[in-house]
């Protein structure tokens, strides 16, 4: 039973998507629909990116685990 939840958070303003609250060394990657990987960046502070409108899978991979959302950018 894996119940784990990341302490990484992740929200839309605008078509902007910020990540927040990185704790430590922190892979971020972000992928279309489709599964088309737009963006990758290594990160261990707040992150943000500039997206078109539509609906993204975020990735974030850290000590945490692995950890996707879905975010939709009006």
């Amino acid at each position: 039973n894996n119940n784990q939840k990341s302490s990484v958070k992740i929200y839309a303003i605008g078509n902007e998507i910020y990540i927040s609250n990185i704790k430590n060394n922190t892979k971020v990657s972000i992928y279309s629909m489709a599964g088309n990987l737009l963006k990758t960046v290594s990160t261990n502070k707040e992150f943000s990116a500039n997206l078109p409108k539509g609906v993204w899978i975020v990735n974030t991979q850290s000590s945490e685990g692995i950890f996707s959302s879905k975010i939709l950018i009006k």
